[in-house]
């Protein structure tokens, strides 16, 4: 359920309360915005890689499994110091500002913050593992775990991954009995229910008009229009990190073009 703090005027506008892990260990999933692609080439994909390699080594982050789709990516990860909330964003501002460099585009890459989901059992973990490593599978990518070179599983099965270093197999190892035990449990399709990318509910107009005056203090839309600039974008942006929303329905409800809201940033 999303737990809104809102606060009147031009202060911290909503955030969502996340389920904390009391193991530390998270299933996080990350969509492009509207959906669309994150990864347009393998070079992408190599460079997802190399700074997610480059976040664990600055944060100690411990990386249990990934899988990079085409709109979507998976990850299952271990928090440290380091609050994970802030990995996250130092991880998506490092690719964000490297794919826009890259591919001549400025704007958002991702649909707002990312969704996770706290994994605080053994059995829980390997099943989670697997259900990251056979998203190609289930998305008719790849006929089995071993054939897909984007994830973490080819670190598991020979040791060798695109990024070399990236995985932390030996924790997983050490739960599943070994690498053919943990090998033979990937080759059972499993059924259990994860975070995917229908995890997070559309939210409807009616819902969306009423976060949007709650940010305003209870007062109507109409009155973005009079806000000055800066303000106005703050309430934009903030809108857009809300999860089950689109550039097309904040435009919509808020009575902006859809440029302007994909335009909106917040001011330093």
């Amino acid at each position: 359920m999303l737990v809104r703090q809102y606060h009147r005027g031009d202060g911290p506008v909503p955030r969502y309360a996340r389920l904390r892990s009391e193991s530390g260990i998270y299933h996080i999933m990350w969509r492009g915005v509207n959906r669309q692609k994150i990864f347009l080439h393998d070079d992408d994909r190599i460079g997802f890689l190399e700074k997610l390699s480059a976040v664990k080594s600055r944060t100690d982050l411990q990386i249990y499994a990934y899988c990079l789709m085409s709109n979507h990516v998976h990850l299952l990860v271990k928090e440290q110091a380091e609050p994970l909330g802030t990995t996250m964003k130092r991880l998506g501002t490092s690719y964000v500002q490297w794919y826009n460099q890259r591919h001549d585009r400025v704007g958002h890459l991702f649909q707002g913050r990312y969704v996770s989901e706290p994994v605080e059992d053994e059995r829980y973990l390997l099943a989670a593992t697997r259900y990251i490593h056979q998203n190609p599978i289930k998305a008719g990518l790849s006929r089995n775990c071993g054939t897909y070179p984007w994830s973490s599983f080819p670190a598991y099965k020979s040791g060798q991954e695109i990024c070399t270093g990236t995985t932390d197999v030996q924790f997983i190892l050490e739960i599943a009995g070994g690498r053919q035990a943990l090998i033979s449990y990937h080759e059972q399709l499993g059924d259990e229910e994860f975070l995917d990318i229908e995890s997070v509910s559309r939210v409807s107009d009616a819902e969306l008009r009423e976060i949007i005056e709650e940010m305003l203090g209870g007062v109507s839309l109409s009155v973005l229009r009079d806000m000055n600039p800066q303000a106005r974008d703050q309430v934009l942006y903030q809108a857009k990190a809300i999860p089950g929303t689109s550039l097309r329905q904040i435009a919509r409800i808020a009575g902006f073009s859809k440029s302007a809201v994909e335009r909106a940033r917040l001011m330093e």
